[in-house]
């Protein structure tokens, strides 16, 4: 091979490497590179007829008409939809807090032209390198185009939570599931089941009955989630005899963003009435007057505070109130779970990798530490060389054990 075909060969596997990252972060120019090797090529052969110039032409095009249709949603990613979606029971009554005709994109700073799939690369680089700048249009772009408009959320203030029930006969527990997703989205959406019906099914075989819970997220604020929550065991408690379950045995388990409402729910909002907090006009119903409590609580790989990744407050919170330096502080103050644990909770259960790379495990290792300085009943089960969001089996067994003691 010739020094100037091993230059070229050189400079083409560099250009495409910078042309997938550029992809992978979601740029909508990931063509960019190809352009640049055009002209190099251009530059270096002259007139000289080469292979590399026709393959270079035609990867350009190809690219560059392929990002020219995401960018208009001519090329949409496809949408699935969600596991057992028509057996869901919706769980508030006519009046639901927190929710308007306004519609959310006026709340949203949303990327124009955008595109589920390369909003959904920008999001997921956003949550491994906690990268500040851009924050919260990554987030609202990612959440309007990967939720709002595939159909799993509604443009306006209107969406009605649900419960997915997994039902088995005798059943001594229940426990509500609530999937992660970033605080923008649910991974239950496009036909998602490791955070849902997975652990559903797990739970059947021990004759436990389950229900995956479908909440609201970005652009709600908090404490929203944490009022469907309250709500769904509120309903379930209520519908006892409809469902066969006893009411004294209703645990929770929430997994990553979900892990969040659960664990804020046990040790700050268990006990208020959280959808006051969230609508003072609210007008009670019967199901209201239920209490709140549960008999478990699980915390899968979770996020439990903010303190050292303010950017994603951008999902639960207004960017006025994100922006302002002494107004996010008090927040990340008021929702930080490890300072406000509580003895008094029900038995918990955390289960993390050790090698977490989205949320890390600082916090969680905080957090068991000060659950052990209070005697918190706590039952903790490290998943060795696991990242964030491992499969079903690196706990499903610990925590069936944890929920039968």
């Amino acid at each position: 091979m010739k020094k100037k075909d091993i230059i070229l060969l050189i400079i083409s596997i560099l250009l495409i490497g910078i042309m997938v990252l550029m992809f992978c972060l979601g740029s909508n120019y990931s063509y960019f590179p190809l352009l640049i090797g055009i002209v190099i090529i251009n530059f270096i052969l002259g007139q000289e007829k080469h292979i590399l110039k026709k393959i270079y032409v035609i990867f350009y095009t190809i690219i560059f008409i392929a990002n020219l249709l995401f960018s208009i949603n001519v090329i949409k990613a496809p949408s699935s939809p969600i596991t057992d979606y028509d057996k869901r029971i919706e769980i508030w009554g006519d009046t639901i807090p927190g929710n308007s005709k306004n519609l959310k994109i006026n709340d949203m700073n949303v990327r124009k032209n955008t595109n589920k799939l390369l909003s959904m690369n920008r999001f997921l680089t956003f949550l491994y390198f906690k990268n500040e700048k851009n924050a919260e249009r990554v987030i609202d772009t990612y959440t309007y185009s990967y939720e709002i408009m595939s159909g799993y959320a509604k443009e306006t203030y209107e969406d009605v939570p649900y419960l997915i029930p997994y039902l088995v006969e005798n059943a001594k527990d229940s426990v509500i599931i609530l999937p992660g997703g970033g605080f923008s989205n649910k991974s239950i959406e496009d036909g998602g089941t490791l955070e849902g019906k997975n652990v559903a099914l797990e739970l059947n075989k021990r004759g436990i009955n389950a229900f995956v819970l479908w909440y609201r997220s970005n652009p709600y604020e908090f404490p929203v989630p944490q009022a469907d929550l309250q709500r769904a065991i509120k309903y379930l408690k209520y519908h006892k005899n409809d469902f066969n379950i006893d009411e004294n045995r209703i645990g929770i388990i929430g997994f990553s963003a979900g892990g969040y409402v659960v664990s804020s729910y046990i040790n700050i909002f268990m006990g208020q009435d959280i959808s006051f907090l969230v609508s003072s006009d609210y007008s009670f119903d019967d199901i209201d007057l239920m209490d709140d409590s549960v008999y478990s609580a699980a915390l899968i790989y979770p996020e439990l505070s903010f303190k050292n990744n303010y950017s994603i407050m951008y999902s639960c919170f207004s960017s006025d109130k994100v922006n302002d330096e002494e107004n996010r502080n008090n927040l990340i103050d008021k929702y930080d779970t490890i300072k406000h644990i509580r003895s008094s909770v029900p038995k918990a259960y955390i289960a993390y990798g050790d090698k977490d790379d989205i949320v890390g495990t600082d916090n969680i290792n905080e957090f068991i530490s000060k659950a052990n300085e209070i005697n918190m009943n706590l039952t903790v089960k490290v998943c060795k060389n696991q990242k964030h969001a491992f499969d079903t089996d690196c706990y499903i067994a610990s925590y069936l054990d944890f929920l039968e003691d």
